[in-house]
């Protein structure tokens, strides 16, 4: 009879794939690469959302087969890749997702180190990732969103603040600004409680008696759309509600 290899004997190698192959490989990853993308730019602009670079890899299969931790490894990616003015076009996707295929075959480390705001990026794509997967609200479960008249009240406050710091209405964006500078256009729930509560001329200076932590975050879930970040669409949308309130009222 045919004579058995031992325990200890050597599995052959697989034989290495030819240049033909890899290009066929790297094709189809591409071309899978671009059906996901294109499913996430939902404008057809061409770019996604930064904060949605980590649910967009899970959605490929990728985040699991990491060898570090998703938020740590995306804080590296944002370091070394970077994003253009909160969004990601195909390219910088790309690096992202080749990343991620490096990372899950244990090279490729990434050398440059994420900054404050590089974990911040981070801590916000995480949150949308969880935020897809829950059935209620990731970080209030159990808070009714805010009505239409307790949003108009808190827009009022905001409107009333901006007239306080010389400016315009138009210019709530800089108010924006105020609540967080590392990641512009973007908000987390402790940016907007943070400046709830700092004191006047800093914030609106209003304490647990005068909005109640439950109430901020019924404003919260009505704006987020359960995503954990609040963008300068949600916020714009917020500032314009009472004018069309007033419009309303008086139509």
């Amino acid at each position: 009879s045919a004579s058995t290899p031992g325990r200890g004997a050597a599995l052959p190698r697989p034989m290495p794939l030819s240049t033909r192959d890899l290009i066929a490989v790297a094709e189809k990853r591409d071309e899978e690469a671009k059906r996901f993308f294109a499913k996430y730019d939902a404008d057809g602009s061409g770019t996604i959302d930064e904060t949605d670079i980590l649910t967009l890899l899970d959605d490929l299969g990728l985040t699991r087969k990491l060898k570090q931790d998703q938020t740590n490894f995306i804080a590296s990616c944002f370091a070394n890749v970077g994003s253009e003015d909160g969004v990601l076009p195909y390219p910088k996707f790309r690096a992202f997702y080749n990343a991620a295929i490096d990372d899950s075959n244990g090279k490729g480390k990434l050398a440059k180190k994420p900054s404050a705001a590089d974990q911040k990026r981070a801590s916000m794509a995480a949150s949308c990732l969880a935020s897809s997967k829950a059935e209620a609200h990731p970080l209030f479960p159990n808070v009714q969103p805010a009505n239409s008249a307790e949003l108009a009240d808190f827009s009022r406050r905001l409107r009333k603040f901006i007239v306080t710091q010389g400016l315009e209405e138009a210019e709530w964006a800089k108010v924006m600004a105020m609540m967080d500078d590392q990641v512009p256009g973007k908000l987390v729930f402790e940016d907007l409680q943070s400046f709830v509560r700092r004191t006047e001329p800093k914030g609106l200076g209003l304490d647990a008696d005068s909005m109640p932590d439950v109430a901020l975050q019924r404003v919260w879930v009505a704006l987020d759309g359960r995503r954990g970040v609040v963008t300068q669409d949600h916020f714009g949308w917020l500032m314009k509600l009472v004018r069309v309130e007033e419009a309303g009222s008086t139509a």
